[in-house]
Formats: structure tokens, C-alpha cells, sequence
């Protein structure tokens, strides 16, 4: 042991001592720790460098960072000399080790979206390792035969659909592939299971009388779920994208709504634009009162108040189940969702050109606009309509 450096010495579960994992900032960074050695008896000091001269200094941090979470777990686990692995983890660390580790650094790395995904697809995963005695696995053992073990339990045991199963294997896909990217793995268990086929999605806006009776139900009842599907009918919001909105995002002077690129679906930032009568609502609100960092949807207690804390889309989505059950609208299609619709066939049939329909909706390309409209049933043949065959 170092005596100019006091250490932290752990038992690890093995019952063996070892030093967790410093990292050194010097002129060359590297990971200092200590791992027991059964032929003297003692700890032996190691080092773990970054040897990528390629990367900048930060790059080659953050990745010894990332290292020092799998070290610490095989020191822990009871990783010791005399069986050291050929590449870290892949004899020592189990499936259930592997995929957590793989899913913290995608976390750590990812967009807000990716975080809150996959913390639920790691938390869906550990529970399918634990019902079928998985866990213990070595993370080299665990085959693709086990992969379809988990899409059938998704299937059959949770009873999710096509769609929501390839959501879920994307997660699959993404923490191994991260796993045999860093060299913990020679291949992926999951590579070549393709996408399971999905029925496109119905875009199923509000008809107008269905319109008119939830929103006058809203506005009696409960105002701020009211206010929430302004945002998605008047600015084209999705209902993940306003869960996220800020007081100081709303710009009334300018007459638009900040949405920053990384709470987006396609990385796009663009403002929102406020038209004259959701200008009128948001007017009303007196947001001056709250603080600037506070999110327009917060306290749940207090009927989704604004507040410090952001809530996500399923507080919001359930809320808004209830409503539709006791207007007795509910079937399935029609979600909050459906105002993005319902407001895009307005527009549309308010004479709104196309391109101004697609800035609203910020989209990166016309097609994607177009074929939206199409979906709608908005963009139609017109020579045709007059024809007779």
C-alpha cells in the first residue's frame, strides 16, 4: 500500500481484500486500485491507462470513468490474479452485471428520452432474467436462444405488441452492441433478430362534436389538462415535448414557444408559434408570478400546477384516459395524442400552406409533412374528384 495516499481497503464477496478504483489526473490518466493475489497472500497494486492518443484528454476520461464502474464491480464480485479474464467481465461478469453496466453509460450519455427509456426497458429486463433464473449468467453464455426467451415473455407474459417489442429490443440490441464496441463480448446474442412487423399506426384526429365536448369537459373540470392539449392541438407538440416545457420557454413577446433540440424527436430546435387564440390562454395564465426554471405541468397533488419537478407523459396520458372513459370516448385510438391531429386537420383546412403546417410540426423534410397529411387523409387527388368512370 501507498503511504503518501490513504485507501479505502474493502472486503470484497469473496471474502477477499482489494482497493477500489482512483483515478489519476496526471500527465498520463490512468486507474489506480489493488486486487488480492492468492500466491503471496497480498494486495498487488495495478494500473488501468487510456491509451487512445487519438482522443482528446476529456474523451479518454470519461471512457477510464466508465471503466472504473466495471472494475469496481469485478473487484467486488471477487476478481483476483490468479483467474484474471483475458477481457474484463467476460468470464467474471454475469448477464444481468453487463447489460446494467452497458445501460448506465448509455444513460449517462444519452438524451432525457433515452434515459427515462432505458431505465424502464433495464428495469423490464431484470425482472425477465429473474423469473427465468437468468441473472447469474455469464454475460458470454447468454445466447440468442435467450433473446427469443425474452421476446416470447414479452409477448406472452406481458402481453405487449409487435410494436412495443421492438422498442424494447432495441434496448437489447443497443446495450450488447455497446458490449462487444468495448470489447466485453466477441458478438452480440442479439445480432441478426429482425423487427417483428407492425401494423402502421391510424391517425385518428377528433371528430368535431367529439372536439367540442371534451374540451368544454376539460375546461369545467380540470383546466390545466385542458391547457395541456392546447400545446399539442395549437403547437404541434408531442405530449413527451410540452411535459417539458418551462416558464422561460414561453416567449409571448416573440409570439413562440422554445423547444431545444435534445427534448426532440428528430434532435431539431425550432420555436413553437403561438397563433392569436392559444396567444389569448396562454395571456390568462399570469406566468410572470412563477419562477423561470419552474415546468408549466408539475405538482400532481395540486392538479398539475407548475412546479420544480417534471412529471412525465404518463401521469398525463392516464389523467387523460379517465376523462375519455367517462365521456365514454375511450377505444383504444384516441389519445392525447389525437389533438396533434385534430389540430393539423384544422389548420390545414383553415387554408394554413403546407410549408408553414411543416414548420409548424418541425419536421426536417416537406415528404415527411406530406406524407403526414396523407395519413390524415388531407392530401387527395382533386382532378379526380370531378371525374366520372
Amino acid at each position: 500500500m501507498p503511504k503518501k495516499r490513504s485507501r479505502q481497503v474493502l472486503q470484497n464477496d469473496e471474502g477477499y481484500p482489494y482497493s477500489p478504483c482512483i483515478l489519476v489526473e496526471g500527465k498520463r490518466m490512468y486507474l489506480d486500485y489493488y486486487v488480492y493475489e492468492h500466491a503471496s497472500g497480498e494486495m498487488k497494486r495495478r494500473r488501468f491507462f487510456a491509451n487512445d492518443k487519438s482522443k482528446s484528454r476529456e474523451e479518454n476520461r470519461k471512457y477510464l470513468l466508465q471503466q472504473k464502474i466495471a472494475l469496481d464491480a469485478l473487484l467486488k464480485k471477487g476478481y483476483s490474479l490468479d483467474e484474471a479474464p483475458k477481457t474484463i467481465g467476460e468470464s467474471h461478469m454475469s448477464v444481468w452485471e453487463a447489460v446494467k453496466f452497458a445501460a448506465n453509460i448509455k444513460i449517462a450519455n444519452g438524451e432525457e428520452a433515452t434515459k427515462v427509456s432505458y431505465k424502464s426497458r433495464l428495469k423490464y429486463f431484470r425482472i425477465f432474467l429473474e423469473e427465468r433464473n437468468f441473472l447469474g449468467i455469464p454475460v458470454h453464455k447468454f445466447s440468442k436462444k435467450h433473446c427469443y426467451e425474452y421476446i416470447d415473455w414479452l409477448r406472452d407474459v406481458r402481453g405487449v405488441g409487435p410494436r412495443t417489442i421492438n422498442n424494447y429490443m432495441e434496448f437489447v440490441h443497443g446495450t450488447f452492441n455497446l458490449l462487444v464496441e468495448r470489447e466485453y463480448l466477441k458478438k452480440s446474442p442479439a445480432k441478426g433478430i429482425r423487427k417483428m412487423k407492425v401494423t402502421s399506426t391510424r391517425h385518428v384526429p377528433y371528430e368535431k362534436e367529439e372536439k367540442e365536448l371534451i374540451e368544454n369537459y376539460l375546461r369545467e373540470n380540470n383546466f390545466n389538462l385542458y391547457l395541456f392539449t392546447r400545446f399539442i392541438y395549437y403547437a404541434f407538440m408531442r405530449p413527451e415535448d410540452v411535459c417539458r416545457v418551462q416558464v422561460a420557454d414561453i416567449k409571448l413577446d416573440r409570439k413562440i414557444i422554445v423547444i431545444y433540440g435534445d427534448n426532440t424527436k428528430n434532435d431539431q430546435q425550432a420555436p413553437a408559434v403561438i397563433n392569436p387564440p392559444f396567444m389569448e390562454i396562454l395571456q390568462s395564465l399570469d406566468l410572470e408570478q412563477y419562477p423561470k426554471n419552474y415546468y408549466l405541468f408539475s405538482s400532481i397533488k395540486e392538479g398539475f400546477e407548475p412546479g420544480e419537478r417534471k412529471r412525465f407523459r404518463n401521469r398525463f396520458s392516464e389523467a387523460y384516459t379517465k376523462v375519455l372513459k367517462h365521456l365514454e370516448l375511450y377505444d383504444g385510438q384516441r389519445t392525447l395524442y389525437s389533438w396533434k391531429h385534430t389540430g393539423n386537420v384544422a389548420a390545414y383546412m383553415s387554408g394554413l400552406d403546407i410549408y408553414s403546417i411543416m414548420r409548424q410540426n418541425r419536421h426536417a423534410k416537406l415528404e415527411t409533412t406530406l406524407n403526414y397529411l396523407r395519413g390524415l387523409s388531407l392530401i387527395t387527388p382533386e382532378d379526380l374528384k370531378e371525374k366520372s368512370w
